[in-house]
């Protein structure tokens, strides 16, 4: 009866350890402004063109191959 009170002392404990501490532990960062001041990158700029990922897909294939349906 004791070991099993410890055990749930002990358990409670410990959730109440790791609950502070994420509690403590999280400050929420504001990474918005960094994303809107800073220069678009090339890679950036390349996988968001329209016209390059046009030109790089193949089209799409006619309505009689498409498969059952």
């Amino acid at each position: 009866m004791a070991r099993s009170r410890v055990r749930r002392c002990m358990r409670l404990l410990g959730l109440l350890l790791v609950g502070a501490a994420a509690v403590v532990d999280f400050q929420p960062a504001d990474f918005s402004a960094e994303a809107t001041s800073a220069p678009q990158s090339t890679c950036v700029a390349c996988h968001t063109d329209a016209a390059r990922l046009k030109a790089l897909t193949p089209p799409d294939p006619p309505a009689e191959e498409l498969g059952e349906g």
